[in-house]
């Protein structure tokens, strides 16, 4: 689609009820569960050779998550093929078990594999050029693939960098995968470059995966598997399509499942190609392949590592299906975690934190200074008070009376605390445009790009992309830089040497920023701008 970086859609978030003999176990108290999680890039869609073998691959794998890269439109039809419901299409990932989405455009989602017990799931796939494998193998400084690393891959980790290990303090089970575009530090030794027939070994701290390592994520191939002289594990590449490669090819283990916080590795396998009669070009120690798929759909080989995890309390979270809605059509939320019957939904505008008194406002006698807007018990979804307690529901609003602007549903209870959780939402006026905004007119080269929108659709894969100015949008050739808007309907964003793109720095020229929609290429709206010489 022309953007290297899969991450953030409309929102498809299937969160079904399952029966108890669904989950990987009884929802019991620190019970252990059996957990395996995949990463799969499926190249460009999944039907370059057969899309059919896609579902086999996760099936032959017996995978219970699964991370997907270059799903394109896919990604709910593979999910379809498998029988499952859960499909979570801003980052990629489809599950058996049931997706629960904590905020929109955050760096994870929970699956909640037993009742109330839940795992956290996240899922890169980071920019692919410059490759620094490559750039070494064509006679690239270190200096210079590790000065890309560290301003293109390590920028576009540093949220998860964050989120991430701070779950895992907290008990946690934490899984990232992904294609990321980079070797691992663990595979780059000064003992391995030795066994190598390659003369560009040598020992290189890969950044990504050495901040992983000291954040405390393991990388779970290595922990089953932990010689990279014998199993050396190369992800990258059976063929594009399989045999098919050049004799300079560079290959590489650049596909991940990382593990933190409660999760024990039990076993974790390479799923690929059959293996071919002759070693492939540029290949070492192979073959590589521990589940084979035949034929082979992808350029990448995948990866699935199988877990016991102790999962953690399901937290409280509020949801909006669309966190942006035009003024009259319908908000729907969903909520876990109240702690009495009465608990309550409340529409607030953003910047008023309710606060005790504010359950005064959905009595019969409401005080004139309320700020609330419209109220449904958790539990029933209506006025109706509940007759017996539950942790979750769902709620509906009519926005019809809401201003347009942005505000906040909080979950309300009736205990001392007042607020559980709140998810932020915008009322759109129906009648107003989309627009777009940069902070200047002219940059010099290397200079980071601000741009600002608003009155955006809101849709969680709406994006910001840089083309030359005659260029219209469709693909091909991709984006110099973009970035998802993250679901925002207003909001500002900074293209720069750490966004996703082809092109950094921006040669002289003239330029368009588009904004636009649901991962594609339609424009709701642009502004202009230039580079010009040094």
């Amino acid at each position: 689609m022309g953007k290297w970086m899969l991450a953030a859609g409309s929102l498809a978030v299937l969160l079904g009820v399952m029966t108890p003999a669904a989950y990987a176990g009884d929802g019991k108290r620190d019970e252990p569960v059996e957990l395996t999680v995949m990463t799969f890039n499926i190249w460009t869609g999944g039907g370059r050779v057969d899309f059919g073998k896609v579902p086999a691959a996760i099936e032959a794998a017996h995978a219970d998550v699964v991370g997907m890269q270059e799903t394109d439109a896919n990604l709910g039809r593979v999910a379809e093929a498998l029988g499952w419901d859960h499909v979570y299409e801003p980052m990629s990932i489809i599950s058996r078990y049931p997706i629960i989405v904590p905020r929109q455009g955050g760096d994870f989602v929970y699956v909640e594999v037993s009742p109330g017990r839940v795992v956290a799931v996240s899922n890169v796939h980071l920019q692919a050029y410059p490759y620094g494998p490559y750039d070494l193998r064509d006679g690239a400084s270190l200096s210079s693939v590790l000065a890309n690393e560290n301003t293109i891959h390590m920028n576009a980790m540093a949220g998860r960098f964050t989120s991430l290990p701070a779950l895992a303090e907290a008990g946690v089970p934490v899984f990232l995968t992904g294609d990321f575009n980079v070797p691992s530090h663990l595979d780059w030794t000064a003992k391995v470059a030795a066994a190598t027939p390659r003369p560009y070994d040598e020992a290189v701290a890969w950044p990504v995966s050495k901040r992983l390592g000291d954040l405390g994520f393991r990388d779970s191939y290595r922990e089953a598997r932990p010689d990279p002289i014998a199993d050396p594990g190369y992800t990258w590449t059976p063929g594009y399509p399989p045999p098919s490669m050049p004799a300079d090819e560079v290959h590489d283990r650049i596909d991940f499942v990382y593990a933190a916080g409660p999760a024990k590795t039990l076993r974790s396998d390479v799923v690929g190609e059959k293996p071919s009669p002759a070693p492939l070009p540029g290949d070492f120690n192979g073959p590589h392949t521990d589940i084979v798929v035949e034929p082979w759909p992808s350029d990448h080989r995948a990866v699935a590592s199988t877990f016991e995890v102790t999962p953690a309390p399901r937290p409280a979270t509020l949801t909006a299906a669309d966190a942006t809605v035009a003024r009259g059509e319908r908000l729907e939320l969903e909520g876990y975690g109240a702690r009495h019957a009465a608990d309550w939904v409340g529409l607030f505008p953003a910047g008023y934190e309710p606060t005790r008194r504010d359950i005064a406002c959905i009595s019969s006698d409401r005080p004139a200074w309320c700020r609330l807007a419209d109220w449904a018990y958790l539990a029933s979804g209506t006025r109706e008070r509940p007759k017996e307690f539950s942790p979750g529901g769902k709620v509906g609003f009519d926005t019809s009376g809401l201003e347009p602007g942005e505000w906040v549903a909080w979950l309300m209870t009736t205990g001392r605390d007042a607020t559980i959780v709140s998810a932020p939402f915008t009322v759109l006026d129906p009648a107003a445009q989309p627009w777009v905004r940069t902070d200047k007119s002219s940059y010099a080269p290397g200079e980071p790009i601000t741009v600002t929108f608003g009155n955006a659709p809101g849709g969680a894969l709406d994006w910001l992309g840089v083309y030359p100015a005659a260029e219209v949008p469709d693909g091909s050739p991709g984006s110099l830089r973009w970035a998802y808007v993250s679901g925002l309907a207003s909001g500002t964003s900074t293209l720069g040497a750490g966004s996703q793109g082809t092109t950094w720095p921006l040669p002289p020229g003239a330029y368009a920023v588009h904004l636009l929609l649901d991962d594609g290429y339609t424009v709701a709206a642009t502004a202009r701008f230039t580079v010009a010489a040094p």
